[in-house]
């Protein structure tokens, strides 16, 4: 039993620190909610601009910065999650690295499988436009 024969229940619910906690937890998912929602339309702005390494870059950004200034830059799990994203994002975002390390890789890989341009393809891709005939098709 609690303070003079109450419980902690009691003794909460007098003091009012019960309706605080169910207020800020309900605070923190409306948040949460607000900042997913943020995240998405984010994400769908990029990608109907056709920024496609933008859309999953900056909405994972925006939550890390709400995550981190909410408090959670003190948490093991904030840093576990983003260092490796920090690193992916790296990877992927800086062309000479990604050239280096990745693209090179996967051509060396594809490479023989890969069907070769023919003259005639090769002479288009030279060429650089279509001029009219590109508004035939």
């Amino acid at each position: 039993m609690g303070y003079k024969g109450q419980s902690p229940g009691d003794l909460l619910e007098r003091s009012g620190l019960q309706a605080d906690t169910k207020a800020n937890r309900s605070l923190e998912i409306n948040m949460l909610l607000l900042t997913l929602l943020l995240m998405l339309a984010v994400a769908l702005g990029f990608l109907y601009h056709g920024r496609p390494y933008r859309a999953w870059v900056f909405p994972l950004a925006l939550g890390f910065s709400v995550w981190g200034f909410r408090g959670g830059a003190d948490s093991f799990w904030f840093w576990a999650l983003l260092i490796p994203t920090a690193l992916v994002a790296t990877l992927f975002g800086v062309a000479s690295i990604r050239r280096a390390l990745i693209s090179g890789f996967i051509m060396e890989k594809l490479g023989p499988i890969l069907p070769t341009i023919s003259d005639t393809e090769k002479a288009a891709l030279e060429a650089g436009t279509v001029w009219w005939d590109g508004e035939l098709f």
